[in-house]
């Protein structure tokens, strides 16, 4: 079983943390069925499955420490998230689909960049990471929502396959 990871705890209201829940489960379920038809069906909290949100937020730990606010903290669980899929392809494709789904990315910023060598060596590490200690985890991440429940903490729900 994953633990929850620091700086992700629950000192709010339960109450609060199952509103913000709620919220984040019906944007991400309007999403879905916007992408993939009214026939697509969410399973939530499907009994017996860890939690892709847990495991994510297990996978993020060692670098929870980088964001300064919720873009940065979007950035690198957006980041992550595309190193664990990436990780399910063989790695003689890792650079290839990296600079396709970065293209808008990279025109932004001039190549050669401390900015895209940075995310790259990010992207390196989390690839690595994955193999290494959440290679059980066979499931893809499709999608999340990050909500902040107060300043510093934050409700993550993540929308994976099966």
């Amino acid at each position: 079983m994953v633990k929850k990871a620091k700086g992700f705890g629950r000192s709010v209201s339960q109450k609060r943390w199952n509103e913000v829940s709620d919220k984040s489960f019906a944007k991400l379920e309007k999403s879905f069925v916007d992408d993939f038809g009214e026939n697509a069906v969410l399973v939530r909290n499907a009994p017996d499955i860890t939690k892709m949100s847990d495991v994510l937020k297990e996978f993020v730990s060692p670098y929870k420490h980088i964001p300064k606010d919720k873009k940065q903290l979007e950035s690198l669980l957006t980041l992550a998230i595309a190193a664990w899929n990436l990780s399910f392809l063989p790695e003689e494709k890792w650079s290839k689909v990296t600079n396709e789904a970065f293209t808008d990315t990279y025109k932004r910023l001039k190549k050669g960049s401390e900015n895209i060598e940075v995310a790259e060596a990010l992207i390196q590490d989390l690839i690595e990471r994955k193999l290494k200690y959440f290679a059980d985890h066979h499931r893809r991440i499709i999608n999340f929502q990050l909500a902040y429940l107060n300043r510093d903490e934050y409700h993550l729900t993540v929308v994976s396959s099966t």
